[in-house]
């Protein structure tokens, strides 16, 4: 089988016999350290550079299916001049505005000071205030025309062209994952609380967006949507939240999803206790929990009998394992869950999102401990 029909397979609940499709999430900073350059080229190197850069990350490691990284356009490369390189920081100007800054290997942006900007963690006052900030200040739904100007879905379209036995996956994320940015992280509780009317206007503004993505990423070869459900989970917001501002919307994508042939991968960023039934009951094909950072439990027992035998569960890992590389750990997390899920039901092998200090070779051996469990 070709990596594509393995996670084609997996996705579509079967238990498939011998190795489960492998299908990792690296973050742009991952991406780059392979090719020997730096998060920040993702925004200065132009959209050739990106190309490249993403698929050696495929091939480096022999992955089934990778999660595809927003493309970008040569506006950057073609409107700015580099005027020095400080150390850590890249100093460049705008040359149409004439701004001079800096930027970081992370692409964190400094004023000619050198003191960062950056949005605020809380903007003390939220933005969106009336429904007609809504349309003043949230952006349109995508459309052709926006995404070949800004090659948004370039990444995944030259991918898709050019392996096509493989699986790709773009991302979209529940509502309040946008909501959070655009409002501020404590402007957005309050008003889920405070404005439940209004908080509703602006998640469905957002859910426009994101609907608007779904057929896009499918016109460009996408095999699956990555829904990324984040700032939802207990540890940030009430069950009854969850079902009242989350669900409905997350159902809805993946009801659209689904309309258009596309599989969904439910990536759930944050504590699942006390809503796990209520994620099993979305019309998702896959569920990959994150690793927990803030001392809760994942309940994988619980997961897969919420998702049944008939949906894929996928494994997830510690990213600390893969930048210390530590072959035991990563081999005993694996097994462990591989143990729990794999003999009932549909599986596949996953990871957190892949930092940009990981150690290649843990990747190398998260691969070869998957298929060494399963000859």
């Amino acid at each position: 089988m070709t990596g594509k029909e393995k996670c084609e397979a997996a996705l579509s609940g079967s238990n498939m016999p011998g190795t489960p499709p492998i299908i990792p999430i690296y973050d742009k900073g991952y991406i780059a350290k392979l090719s020997g350059g730096c998060a920040r080229d993702f925004i200065t190197a132009g959209q050739t550079w990106r190309l490249e850069a993403t698929e050696h990350a495929l091939l480096r490691h022999d992955v089934d299916g990778i999660f595809v990284n927003a493309g970008t356009n040569d506006d950057f490369l073609n409107n700015h001049e580099l005027l020095d390189m400080d150390g850590k920081l890249n100093i460049y100007r705008d040359n149409v505005t004439g701004e001079r800054f800096a930027l970081d290997e992370d692409g964190n942006k400094y004023d000619h000071t050198g003191a960062p900007i950056q949005p605020p963690a809380s903007l003390g006052d939220k933005i969106i205030r009336t429904k007609e900030d809504i349309k003043r200040i949230l952006p349109s739904p995508f459309t052709m025309d926006s995404v070949l100007s800004s090659g948004f879905y370039s990444t995944i379209g030259y991918l898709s062209e050019k392996y096509p036995d493989r699986h790709f996956a773009a991302q979209i994320g529940s509502p309040i994952v946008y909501a959070v940015g655009y409002c501020g992280y404590e402007e957005m509780m309050s008003m889920l609380l405070a404005e439940p009317e209004l908080t509703h206007q602006v998640l469905e503004h957002i859910y426009e967006i994101e609907y608007s993505k779904i057929a896009l990423c499918k016109e460009f070869g996408a095999g699956s949507v990555w829904l990324t459900s984040y700032f939802t989970g207990t540890d940030t917001i009430s069950p009854k939240c969850f079902r009242e501002f989350a669900l409905p919307y997350e159902r809805r994508l993946a009801e659209r999803a689904h309309d258009l042939g596309l599989k969904v991968i439910y990536w759930f960023l944050n504590d699942m206790r006390g809503i796990i039934d209520d994620i099993g009951s979305l019309p998702i094909d896959a569920i990959l929990p994150e690793q927990p950072r803030k001392g809760y439990p994942v309940d994988m027992p619980a997961i897969r009998n919420a998702m049944s035998r008939q949906r894929c569960v996928m494994s997830y890992t510690y990213e600390n394992h893969f930048i210390t590389a530590d072959k035991d750990a990563i081999r005993s997390a694996y097994e462990d869950q591989y143990t729990v899920c794999s003999g009932t039901g549909a599986f596949a092998a996953s990871t957190t999102i892949m930092p940009s200090d990981a150690d290649p070779s843990a990747m190398d051996m998260y691969c070869e401990i998957v298929r060494e469990i399963n000859m």
